[in-house]
């Protein structure tokens, strides 16, 4: 079995070479690789390459590397060995600007992931996504959002889905001014913290499947404050459980795309004109009820009405609903 590996020595981009055989290709050109990328596509037959040939190709490039993308499929590789490699040679260089990890298994914990405050001065983009079981319940781990990652100070995208049940974002993710991008999906949130509004420069902010939102009244949920993500161009709360619009949607005016499916209980007693008034840019609206669930007829027809002013305004905008 073959397996392709960058590496910018070579004068034609890459080199194949037999899969358990990488870790002494990587230990000849460890100078030379800067990007480790398992891909969907890559196929990696389990007695040719293991966990322990991973975690020596790791240790191996680690120093240099500035990237690591793992994708679906490939969590047989994400045990102690990996993470162990991670903190001895990659995170020490402080060298990594992508931490992309997808589909950790159960026995991740926080140990394998506070080291990573040491890259504050590089980690730019970081995503942990866990193995998720059926109807979200969450294999990997965590039971707290980490506090060190509140010092990577330099991150534009943070991504932490299906890491068991955090209920609760620090304050501190204030300190995070340059971020862009926030997905947080099945994390047991209980509440968002009012500090988020603190980030200006915030443009996608996804919170699916974080149904303990619905316990807590409107605004305390979902605060005030949270106006003050005046960037924020997409927003996704869909399966939370919500019984009404949050009020702090109509003081986002640079909000363009909004995902309020899957909130069986969700509907409206009054008129949706104002997002048309209050987000100039909206041209994406989806409230899909979900299978066993309808709007009141009083909903609906605000819904219909909303549909048409928002085509009449901008003919290419969508609107779903039942």
């Amino acid at each position: 079995m073959a397996k392709k590996a960058s590496s910018r020595s070579s004068s034609r981009g890459e080199s194949v070479v037999r899969a358990s055989r990488v870790p002494s290709w990587a230990r000849t050109h460890a100078d030379s690789v800067r990007e480790l990328i398992l891909s969907e596509g890559c196929f990696v037959s389990h007695g040719d390459f293991n966990a322990a040939n991973f975690a020596q190709l790791v240790a191996a490039v680690g120093p240099h590397l500035t990237k690591i993308s793992i994708g679906m499929g490939f969590d047989e590789l994400l045990g102690p060995p990996f993470w162990a490699a991670l903190r001895a040679r990659v995170i020490p260089a402080r060298k990594l600007r992508v931490l992309e990890v997808d589909n950790i298994p159960k026995g991740f914990s926080m140990s394998d992931v506070e080291p990573l405050v040491q890259l504050r001065g590089s980690l730019e983009v970081l995503s942990l996504v866990g193995a998720s079981l059926e109807y979200g319940h969450p294999a990997a781990g965590l039971n707290r959002f980490p506090e060190s990652f509140l010092a990577l100070t330099k991150l534009r995208t943070l991504v932490m889905v299906w890491l068991f049940k955090f209920e609760a974002i620090p304050a501190g993710i204030a300190n995070l001014k340059k971020l862009k991008y926030l997905n947080v999906d099945g994390c047991g949130l209980l509440s968002l913290p009012k500090e988020l509004g603190a980030l200006s420069q915030l443009e996608v902010l996804h919170l699916k499947n974080n149904w303990p939102l619905s316990a807590a009244p409107d605004d305390v949920a979902f605060p005030p404050e949270l106006k003050g993500m005046t960037s924020l161009r997409e927003l996704r709360p869909h399966v939370c459980g919500l019984r009404c619009m949050p009020a702090f949607v109509r003081e986002l005016s640079s909000l363009e795309i909004i995902r309020f499916d899957m909130n069986p209980y969700l509907n409206f007693d009054a008129p949706l004109d104002y997002l048309i008034e209050c987000c100039p840019r909206l041209r994406f609206v989806s409230m899909m009820k979900g299978y066993g669930f309808t709007w009141t007829q009083q909903s609906l027809a605000y819904l219909e009405a909303f549909k048409a002013k928002l085509i009449e305004k901008n003919p290419s905008a969508e609107v779903r609903f039942p």
